[in-house]
């Protein structure tokens, strides 16, 4: 049986309906694909070696010397040299830096409040 040219022009539209949702998801597809990679692009990267050498060096200051102040104002200075006091300092300053570390190179939303 011959389709009349009101069923051919029926069938067309269909097709063309049919095609032009397939076209409009294939948009919402690739416009949500081009959104995700520009968030992947604009996401903090992690920062240099000399950055995290200038933390690791300001701790190492602050906890020293705050650790020489507590030596000083409670004066047990009797049993320990200020270099103790220091080294102290500088070896938690490691364990902050350690975990500033682990918080910038890993990918999981903890780094996120280190970004911009």
């Amino acid at each position: 049986m011959i389709p009349s040219d009101k069923q051919q022009l029926h069938m067309q539209i269909e097709q063309n309906r049919d095609a032009l949702m397939r076209h409009k998801e294939l948009k919402k597809k690739q416009e949500a694909a081009r959104a995700y990679r520009a968030m992947r692009e604009n996401t903090a990267a992690a920062p240099s070696l000399a950055a995290l050498l200038l933390v690791c060096i300001w701790i190492s200051l602050v906890s020293g010397f705050s650790i020489l102040a507590f030596g000083w104002i409670f004066n047990v200075f009797v049993q320990a040299t200020p270099f103790f006091y220091v080294s102290l300092g500088t070896g938690s300053s490691l364990v902050l830096l350690g975990s500033f570390l682990a918080a910038f190179r890993s990918k999981t939303p903890a780094s996120v409040a280190f970004g911009p």
